[in-house]
This record gives structure tokens, sequence and C-alpha cells, in this order.
């Protein structure tokens, strides 16, 4: 749609290549590829199925899986463009097909990876205790090798400002909605997480303070353990 001003109101698009993208995989788990880097490739919840089923049936074992960038919750978010072709994001609804999510998480929770990023995918907290749960699992079968982990510019922790369903205002609400947020920090417990993005995710006092009390019980071995 086009206003009077000649702005565009579009919502972004996922999984528009799903049956190629798709055919790729396919053949990328018939490789060595370990390392996989889908940064802002259109990917939505359809996409996250093609995903968890490469980290399963990998013929390699799977190693760094980035996948910044991409709607993997079904997230919907409107995006308006001015006449001088600069796109902003007007309004974004979160989470709005968890299935395929919920279906990468649990191949993470089997996997031997060292390094997982999911920055700018409008994860919610909800979508966080999903991945708190593979985490968790990792943990507690000991062989929890993940090392890296990037959730940086999702509203995990601060509620972003809403209109109905909709989310009209980026700016997160600090310690907004903790309950995702406490569920990541304690599956880390007992990890061996050497590095964590967690900038402009909503922390506050409450988040900051949930973070301090896990800290101790990480097995640090080396490297920048925490990136805000």
């Amino acid at each position: 749609a086009v206003d009077d001003s000649g702005r565009a109101d579009m919502f972004a698009e996922a999984d528009q290549h799903f049956s190629a993208f798709r055919g790729l995989c396919d053949v990328l788990k018939t490789t060595a590829v370990v390392e996989l880097d889908l940064t802002r490739v259109g990917l939505g919840h359809c996409g996250a199925t093609v995903v968890a089923d490469f980290i399963r049936n990998s013929k390699a074992e799977v190693k760094s899986v980035v996948l910044d960038g991409n709607l993997l919750s079904g997230s919907a978010v409107r995006v308006q463009t001015g006449e001088d072709m600069r796109a902003q994001v007007r309004g974004v609804s979160l989470d709005g097909n968890m299935a395929g999510f919920k279906q990468l998480c649990s191949a993470i929770s089997v996997s031997h990876m060292h390094k997982l990023s999911m920055q700018s995918c409008y994860l919610s907290g909800e979508a966080m205790v999903f991945l708190a749960r593979a985490i968790r699992s990792m943990v507690a079968v000991g062989v929890c090798t993940l090392e890296s982990l990037t959730l940086s510019t999702n509203p995990i922790c601060g509620v972003m400002k809403t209109r109905g369903n909709a989310i009209v205002d980026s700016r997160h609400k600090p310690d907004g909605d903790l309950i995702g947020w406490t569920a990541i920090c304690g599956a880390l417990m007992g990890s061996h997480l050497t590095e964590l993005a967690v900038a402009d995710v909503g922390i506050g006092p409450a988040g900051a303070s949930f973070l301090a009390e896990i800290i101790p019980s990480i097995g640090v071995a080396a490297g920048e353990w925490l990136r805000e």
C-alpha cells in the first residue's frame, strides 16, 4: 500500500524461496560443511525447520550456526519505505508461528555446536524458553560444547511498546518480561560459555542481577565472556 506521501508499507517476506533453500541444505548435508552462516537470507519458521534438519542429519558434525536477521519464530515485520528508499520498521508482531523454532531448538539440544548466533531475529521471551530448554538439555547430559552465544537486539526481557498486538515502538521497557531471560540464565549454569552477546535485549537492574548470579557457575575457559 502507498499513502499520500508516496511512502510504501509492506511486510518483510520470509520463506519466499523455501524449496530452493531446502534443496541447497539437502546437498550440504552430504558434504563436510561444519559452519553455516545464513545471515539475513529471508528465513522464516519454515526455513527454521530446514536448518533443524541440517543440524540433525548432516554428515559432518555442525560446529557453528549463524542465523542473524531471520524471522525464525514467525514474527511479522511491517516495513515502510520513503521517497529516499530507506526502509524503517513501523510495526512488529512477535512469534506468530513457533513450530519451526521449536524444531530448531530440539535439533540444537542434541548437537555439539560451539557457536550459535540469533541476533536481530525478533525473538521474544517466549522463544527464549524453548532455546533455554535446548541448552539445558546439552548441559544435563554433559555434552554442552557451546562456547559462543549471541542473542543481541531481540526483545528478550524488555517489552516493546504495543498498540493492540502490534509493536509500534522498538524501544524496550527494561525488565518488562523476565520469563525468557531467567530461563536462559538458568540454562547457562554449568555450561562452558566463553562469549555471550546480549546487547539491546532490555536488561534492567533485575535482569542484570539474574545474570550476575549465574556467572560464578559457568566454567570459564578463556576469551571474552560477556559483551554488552
